[in-house]
């Protein structure tokens, strides 16, 4: 089992969550930038915000779209 970790251009860092042996995506904890947790149980996928402007820190709302953000893979 291998937790990847993607940079897309122009957007978010993408980290996929290796499944356990009944298929479901193991547990991930998340934590917002105040400590509290962030509910990402069974995601397989989690997208997280590299442009800054997000409003569901520290993950992606698709913020990056709307602005000129511009980093490579």
């Amino acid at each position: 089992m291998t937790l990847r970790f993607r940079a897309r251009a122009r957007g978010p860092l993408v980290v996929s969550v290796p499944a356990g042996p009944d298929g479901a995506p193991l547990p991930v904890e998340v934590l917002r930038p105040d400590g509290s947790a962030i509910d990402v149980a069974g995601r397989a996928q989690l997208l997280f915000c590299r442009c800054g402007r997000t409003r569901s820190a520290p993950l992606c709302d698709g913020a990056h779209n709307g602005c000129d953000f511009e980093k490579p893979e």
